[in-house]
């Protein structure tokens, strides 16, 4: 299998090294190849290494790094999302799997040129596992993996093709969903990360100075719960009124954590 990865931060490394860790030829699109080693890592916190693999090429060439891939992952910011979409659009070709990971953002809107083309959009409900880079270019620190997958194609059809590609990849099960819907609107990142940042930030006025580095996960408390919740029945509120899709896919958070 012939595999691009665009985004070498912390999901798109780990991504990288697992296809290649199976024997995929794996390329990288980075705006800094000159960085990258030979073998890439996936270690865990206790700096055991659970994967590693060596991409063909680390290219800031977008054209290099898209020609002749059957897969292509992408793992930038979804406010980069419609930007990279007019520069990779021209290069794409008829049945392609363009992946994006996460799958919510709205990301999909960007390739909408695409799909006319026959190119395959899809995307996850989630990403594989918390990740974070501990050497750009060479480690990853990769924890928390989560049991199985979900994602959802444009064109429905292709979902099934889709999920052996990643299933195949990451080594774990992945699942179909309904509809794109169940990624646009799943309670995870776009109310996640939101909460969180607010709940960091509200009260900041200029010249505010901060006892210490506040850090995302580890120093989460109730407060953010609460708020995280109040955005999860909003999610919930809006998925009951859409009764003509299958929503099914789309769980509250309150029923993750029971």
């Amino acid at each position: 299998m012939r595999v691009t990865i665009i985004g070498a931060g912390n999901v798109g490394t780990q991504l990288a090294v697992h296809y290649a860790s199976r024997g995929a030829t794996v390329k990288i699109y980075s705006s800094k190849p000159q960085l990258f080693k030979k073998e890439l890592q996936i270690i865990d916190n206790a700096g055991t290494i659970l994967a590693k693999g060596s991409p063909q090429l680390v290219t800031d060439s977008l054209v290099a790094a898209v020609s002749g891939s059957e897969l292509i992952l992408i793992t930038v910011p979804a406010f980069l999302m419609a930007k990279l979409a007019k520069e990779l659009i021209p290069h794409l070709k008829a049945g392609m799997k363009v992946g994006l990971i996460p799958g919510s953002g709205g990301g999909e809107l960007a390739f909408k040129e695409a799909l006319a083309q026959g190119v395959v959009i899809f995307g996850l409900q989630r990403v594989p596992s918390v990740a974070r880079l501990k050497e750009y270019g060479h480690i990853v620190v990769a924890s928390g993996y989560r049991p199985s997958l979900h994602l959802a194609a444009l064109p429905q059809q292709a979902s099934v093709d889709c999920c052996r590609l990643i299933s195949w990849g990451l080594g774990m099960p992945c699942y179909p969903l309904a509809s794109y819907l169940n990624l646009t609107l799943t309670p995870s990142n776009p109310i996640l990360h939101t909460s969180r940042l607010y709940r960091l930030f509200k009260d900041y006025r200029p010249g505010k100075v901060y006892k210490h580095l506040p850090l995302f996960y580890e120093d989460w408390d109730d407060e953010t719960t609460r708020l995280l919740f109040k955005c999860d029945a909003e999610v919930q509120a809006l998925c009951q009124h859409l009764s003509e899709f299958d929503l099914s896919g789309i769980r509250s958070r309150n029923t993750m954590v029971k």
